[in-house]
């Protein structure tokens, strides 16, 4: 025998189980994402440092020499602004930081694909490309230094380790690089 007007529904047990069963997949899946979007970006990072020392290595073969930084400049770059010593800034930190590049020998020099990452002390971009031009020693040479990348460890871009900065052990980098024979130390 059924009782007439009794209503079968979920009750509020069943309700909180539910909901916190969605909100731990939300929560995997946004996750999923944001590492997804750190490894796109970080082979974004690696693509222009490719494209950078093939247009470098072309510059090179046409012209006789490595690309110069701006007058006056130890190190250049349009985005890394905090390895930039202060009293460069203003020259050293420019779109065209490696100059006669762009645009015969590359369309356009490559920018950080981001997100921005600040430094505490002095309030700057950390994560960037930094050229380094070198005329003294024994030869001409360059570096090309990414500053930031978001997995520098992952195994995946072994070969762009920096050397100079690979931590105290060499498996633990924390930018990525591309030179010229005598630069790696740099």
């Amino acid at each position: 025998m059924r009782i007439r007007g009794v209503k079968k529904s979920f009750t509020l047990v069943e309700l909180l189980v539910v909901i916190a069963i969605v909100s731990i997949v939300l929560a995997f899946s946004f996750l999923s994402i944001r590492n997804g979007q750190a490894r796109a970006r970080d082979s974004q990072r690696a693509a222009n440092l490719s494209a950078l020392k093939n247009s470098i290595n072309e510059y090179y073969r046409t012209v006789g020499g490595y690309p110069a930084a701006p007058a006056d400049c130890t190190a250049s770059t349009n985005d890394a602004a905090h390895w930039i010593g202060k009293a460069e800034r203003g020259k050293c930190v420019v779109d065209n930081f490696v100059i006669g590049l762009s645009p015969d020998f590359i369309a356009k020099l490559p920018t950080d694909p981001g997100p921005v990452s600040l430094d505490v002390g002095d309030g700057l971009n950390t994560r960037g490309l930094v050229y380094i031009h070198s005329t003294g020693g024994a030869r001409e040479c360059y570096k090309v230094i990414q500053y930031g990348p978001e997995n520098p460890a992952d195994s995946k871009y072994k070969s762009l380790w920096d050397p100079a900065r690979d931590g105290v052990d060499g498996t633990s980098p924390t930018a990525w690089a591309i030179y010229s024979p005598g630069c790696a130390g740099k």
